[in-house]
């Protein structure tokens, strides 16, 4: 009976271990997910600058 209780014991602490292992895991894939998204929005904002710069340019052109 107690080697099983202490089987049960060691199961539970690895499990705990793999939990907190993928806690963590999950905690960076978050900030890296945050990361891109910020990446992302910045390009974004940028495209849109170009694109607007572009039509500026288009209609300068296009009124000579």
């Amino acid at each position: 009976m107690q080697s099983q209780i202490d089987k049960l014991k060691t199961d539970v602490a690895k499990a705990s271990s793999e939990a907190t292992e993928a806690s963590a895991a999950a905690s960076e894939a978050a900030m890296k997910a945050a990361a891109a998204e910020e990446a992302a929005n910045r390009a974004a904002d940028y495209a849109m600058d170009t694109n607007s710069k572009l039509d500026r340019m288009f209609k300068k052109s296009m009124m000579k």
